[in-house]
């Protein structure tokens, strides 16, 4: 198992959740124009990375009292 801060899909999501709110409290037209196209990125991308996923996150501590 890999600590929680090795994961790309996480590391993925916490900086679209960091630019959804810096959009959300700006007036950025650019990115509230293709939050569609970019709400649909975001998917093909968690897919993507779900399939080359090989290592769970965990506490390496629970390998250990399995």
């Amino acid at each position: 198992m890999k600590p929680w801060y090795e994961s790309k899909t996480i590391w993925i999501n916490a900086l679209t959740v960091a630019v959804v709110l810096i959009t959300s409290m700006t007036s950025w037209p650019q990115m509230q124009a293709y939050g569609a196209q970019l709400a649909t990125a975001l998917a093909v991308v968690n897919v993507l990375l779900r399939l080359i996923t090989s290592e769970a996150i965990g506490d390496q501590n629970d390998e250990i009292d399995r």
